[in-house]
């Protein structure tokens, strides 16, 4: 327990409460402080000073901060009758700073140069530390926001619609927003600091982030209740500094711009505000004045408002305490605000202290720029770092402040907050102050620990920053440029050499992995034709190249031809250019891009998933696809459902897509037995889909069913169906008969077949590239390509495929047996690595019976992403419970199905060909709810903002593109993010081999860091295991310019 027997100073936004204490009955010493800041012999507790009234200042000092703190005194430079002759009078003698870190050595600075002594308090556990605890000083009523809010009503203050008093409940938050609407914020009622704050734009996020802020509320201020207000969205946040003494004088020192905000917490400040409406300043002045004379005020305090796009203001809150930032108006202005502080508080009035009136404040004079230099990561959500400080140099020179507490050999406890200095730059000019700032923060040295340094830096290059044009949603905005910190090789280079080590140490840890090495030989770099020659025609033969990091795929066709990434596409007849006039018109428009367009393959209300989405997620996942590149859309749906199909292109069209609608291909239209697929089937299929409006039709046979004389009937039928459709054949080649399918479906009309680089295609993958043009070659299909062109390919691609050795299927050769299961070639490989982590390897050909026996089960469907996992599950659960076909159907009633094949059944997937079979639908249900029709028409929406406002919370900044990532994969996407704050981004521009495999001792790799920028890694030595866990491993980096 502390006794109030001083005056106590804080700067900081946490209340502080204490009461009197009786001395110790011990000696009643207080032991020597141990930190370099300050220290004194041992003072009897008793003599700490009488106890005075110093204006309205609440008596109020340190908490027990869960230890029983220690006090420390700062003896004065000087002493005696010299320093009582030079220090202006005052009624006490001795000011305690209720703070920590540099707040407290600001306030020990000023009470040394007014003659007085200082008093610090410390807590065991800080006792080496330098201090920085906010405590919030309650002057009067202006520390509680919603009796400020009332002052400034009955003054005419303008203020934004909120509620009355404190709220206690998300039902009374709820009743305020059924009558002013969303979007809302949430303040803490008792505290400050961003602390106990949320933005609320729904009533879906409202009881959620009511209960979260009013925890943090009350963890914070020991006070639950939230004041609760309409949200002014992208306004600027600007403060007023007033000074006002005991005797009604009142004085402000303009204004400080507030406005780069990360959650509500200020990051950057700035005075006076770049490019604020003169009017509006003036306007803001004379309020702020005015409001604090209407509640009597005395001491230093701050006036916050808002100002909208349109110079609207709206008052915010009185900060009763001098806040953080005052630095910035202590360089405009040349006053010091501390000791006017602690003067006022003594009696001195403003004209004492030569501030009689508001002409006498001394003019602006330049511009002032202050950075919060804090121990966290910005790049894994501002987590705060700790660990000591191996190395802390800190910037100087001209028109640099810095407001710190921490040298080189402390430790960053987590226990605090992480701040480690305050960086002010004045200059003239706001260019000129930026671009000290920039410099000091460039010259700040931090070893150890992590700092916020790289983002700052960003902060201050951005063209917006530059140009004035900040709000408090600046950071939210720009976040994908704010924090990208490629070019910030100490981060970068220090999660990259994390990743290597973990490679080193703990080995190779990629999923699907069969334990091999990758080889050691770098592949041949291939030279590619430049981007005019890549695409030739001769006759009516056209063919592309697809980059991909495993390989390139050709496609070649007897019209036109396209791949998927980047592809190419062609035209040589009107049926094409009809059939592709959105494209067409694209790529007219779309300079230098004339020759390419992008492909993806879109599982109609499965979006990419494995399951339904709700409609809006789908549209959303579209729309943001179209809008980063991709023109054309593959539309499939994994059982042929047609509503599914009609959903998926009319999404795709929606968005100004092409729409390349998909048949999925299943059993054998040549063979007449085989009744449920049949010819008729697949043309009517196609009619419905044509009828609907789509631009193209691609045949998609993912398992390799489709034989030569089906090829020749299938797309000879379509052809005569349809003869100004663009049709497109996609098959695998697990049996063989790739290249003649392919070979037959050209012959028979197709315009567009897909096939593989030599070295890259068979078994599961596409056929042969290389067997397709030398077969052609001469013909009237002739592509035009020179078959020797292609060795350079395949020879760079088999080099290639030995870096991926670790992921090789052990899938030797082709396999007929695929028309009997009739597994699709990816699942195949997926599968086989699937069971044999399940222990069911040596069962492989006991799996592929059963996934034909599953198949049979389910109603012979249609296996295609996501339905073949469905098979492919029920598959792995009839081996492991040992059943067949008819014992699965008995017991049916009695198992437990795996998930996957639950949802089927409730048609979670859509309505398969046929309907479900009997009587296993209903015994695999056991009454649960099921769904007909369409999944997506009667799921509800998808509540995107509330999901990027949990991914927000969650990881920081976050883009479009991955809210809807989470919206697909939201447990992938919780993974990725954490690697990718683990280990960043740089990984991705590691060399395969070292990407996969431990880098060997004094083996070296050589990344681009960023554009001209190289650096060479080598790996030197791995030390002994730590107590700890820990093993320390030793690197060396060579930086180079590559010009």
């Amino acid at each position: 327990m502390l006794r109030t027997a001083t005056a106590p100073i804080g700067l900081g936004s946490s209340r502080l409460n204490t009461t009197p204490c009786k001395p110790s009955q011990h000696a009643g010493m207080l032991p020597r402080s141990k930190t370099h800041l300050h220290s004194s012999d041992a003072t009897p507790l008793c003599s700490l000073g009488k106890k005075l009234p110093i204006g309205r200042l609440a008596h109020k000092a340190a908490a027990a901060l869960n230890h029983e703190p220690v006090l420390s005194h700062h003896q004065p430079v000087l002493s005696g009758e010299a320093l009582e002759s030079m220090a202006p009078f005052s009624p006490f003698k001795k000011v305690l700073a209720a703070n920590r870190g540099e707040i407290a050595i600001r306030i020990f600075r000023a009470g040394t140069e007014l003659g007085l002594r200082t008093v610090a308090v410390y807590s065991p556990a800080d006792r080496l530390q330098p201090h920085r605890y906010k405590a919030d000083e309650a002057y009067q009523s202006m520390g509680d926001k919603i009796q400020a809010r009332r002052a400034a009503l009955e003054c005419g203050v303008t203020v934004v619609p909120g509620t009355e008093g404190a709220v206690a409940s998300a039902d009374e938050a709820k009743a305020f927003a059924d009558s002013v609407g969303y979007p809302l914020i949430m303040k803490a009622a008792m505290g400050g600091g961003g602390r106990g704050m949320r933005v609320v734009h729904s009533d879906g996020e409202l009881v959620e982030a009511f209960q979260r802020a009013s925890n943090e509320a009350k963890a914070a201020f020991g006070d639950g209740r939230m004041f609760i207000e309409r949200y002014v969205e992208e306004p600027r946040h600007i403060e007023i500094q007033v000074l006002a003494d005991n005797y009604g004088n009142v004085v402000h020192l303009y204004e400080r711009d507030c406005s780069v905000q990360r959650r509500h917490q200020k990051v950057v400040e700035m005075a006076p505000s770049l490019g604020l409406n003169p009017k509006t300043r003036a306007a803001l002045l004379d309020e702020a004045v005015r409001l604090v004379k209407h509640v009597g005020y005395r001491n230093a305090g701050t006036v916050e408002f808002m100002v909208d796009k349109e110079d609207r203001y709206y008052f915010l809150e009185v900060n009763p305490r001098v806040q953080v930032e005052h630095t910035v108006t202590e360089e405009i202005t040349g006053i010091d605000i501390v000791q006017s502080q602690i003067r006022i508080a003594g009696g001195t009035s403003l004209k004492e202290l030569g501030l009689g009136s508001q002409e006498d404040v001394p003019p602006i004079n330049g511009f002032s720029i202050q950075c919060r230099v804090t121990s966290e990561d910005a790049a894994q959500n501002f987590q705060p770092d700790s660990g000591r400080l191996e190395a802390y140099r800190v910037p100087g020179g001209p028109g640099i402040r810095l407001d710190g507490a921490v040298t080189t050999g402390n430790v960053m406890s987590r226990y605090y907050d992480s701040m480690l200095a305050k960086v002010i730059a004045s200059a003239p000019t706001f260019g000129s102050a930026v671009q000290k700032m920039h410099r000091a923060l460039q010259e700040f040295q931090v070893r150890g620990i992590k700092t916020n340094t790289p983002f700052l830096l960003n902060v201050l290059r951005h063209p917006e920053f530059l140009a004035g044009n900040i709000t408090t949603s600046f950071i939210e905005k720009h976040s994908s440029q704010l924090f990208n910190f490629e070019g910030h090789q100490s981060e970068s280079s220090s999660k990259l050499l994390l990743y290597l080590a973990n490679m080193v140490v703990n080995g190779p840890q990629h999923p699907g992995s069969n334990g091999t090495d990758p080889a050691t030989v770098i592949p041949t770099p291939l030279v590619l034709l430049p981007d005019n020659e890549r695409i030739r025609r001769d006759g009516e033969m056209f063919w592309c190249l697809e980059d991909q990091r495993l390989g390139r795929r050709l496609c070649a066709g007897t019209r036109a031809c396209c791949s998927r990434t980047p592809p190419c596409v062609m035209h040589t007849n009107p049926s094409w250019l009809r059939a592709c006039a959105p494209l067409t018109w694209w790529l007219r428009r779309k300079q230098p891009r004339t020759s390419y367009a992008a492909q993806m393959l879109l599982r109609g209300a499965n979006a990419v998933g494995y399951t339904s989405y709700p409609d809006n997620a789908v549209d959303a996942f579209v729309r943001e696809a179209r809008l980063c590149g991709v023109d054309i859309f593959r539309v499939f749906d994994s059982l042929n459902y047609i509503d599914n199909l009609k959903f998926g292109v009319d999404s795709v069209r929606a968005a100004g897509g092409v729409a390349e609608a998909t048949l999925c291909y299943t059993g054998d239209v040549a063979d007449p037995s085989r009744t449920k697929y049949s010819l008729d089937y697949y043309v009517d299929l196609a009619q419905q889909l044509v009828d609907h409006g789509i631009h193209a039709l691609a045949i998609k046979d993912m398992a390799g069913l489709l034989k030569p004389k089906a090829a020749s009937l299938l797309v000879g039928a379509l052809r005569a169906r349809f003869p100004d459709l663009v049709i497109h054949v996609h098959t695998h080649d697990s049996a063989g008969t790739g290249v003649a399918t392919q070979l037959a479906a050209a012959a028979a009309g197709a315009d567009i077949i897909d096939c593989c680089v030599d070295s890259m295609s068979g078994t599961t993958s596409q056929p042969s590239m290389g067997a397709i043009v030398n077969s052609l070659h001469g013909t009237d299909l002739d592509t035009g390509i020179n078959p020797m062109e292609i060795l350079p390919l395949t020879h760079t691609h088999k080099q290639t495929r030995e870096l991926y050795r670790p992921f090789e299927s052990s899938m030797k050769a082709v396999t007929s047996d695929v028309y009997l299961h009739e597994m699709p070639g990816g699942q195949y490989t997926n599968l086989k690595i699937q069971a044999n982590s399940l222990g069911l390897g040596g069962d492989w050909g006991k799996i592929c019976k059963s996934y034909a026996d599953a198949n049979r089960a389910l109603g012979d469907i249609v296996k295609v992403t996501p339905s073949s996992k469905v098979v492919g599950d029920l598959a792995q659960f009839m081996v492991q419970n040992d059943l067949d076909e008819e014992s699965l159907v008995a017991k049916a009633s009695e198992l437990s199905f795996p998930s996957s094949v639950v949802e089927f059944f409730q048609g979670y997937l859509g309505q398969p060909p046929g309907g479900f079979p009997e009587p296993l639908c209903s015994r695999v249900l056991k009454g649960k709810p099921s769904i007909s029709g369409r999944p997506g028409a009667s799921l509800p929406p998808l509540n995107l903002e509330a999901l990027e406002y949990q991914l927000r919370e969650k990881y920081g900044a976050i883009t479009k593109q991955d809210v809807l990532s989470a919206a697909m994969y939201p447990k992938v996407f919780d993974e990725f993010k954490s690697f990718q704050l683990k280990y960043g981004d740089l990984i991705e521009k590691l060399p395969t081999r070292a990407f996969l495999a431990p880098l060997e001792e004094d083996e070296e790799v050589e990344v681009e860091f960023a554009k001209g920028v190289c650096a060479t890694i080598k790996y030197k030595a791995m030390g002994e295991l730590q107590p700890n866990g820990e093993v320390l491993m030793s690197y060396s980096i060579t930086m180079s310019c590559t010009g």
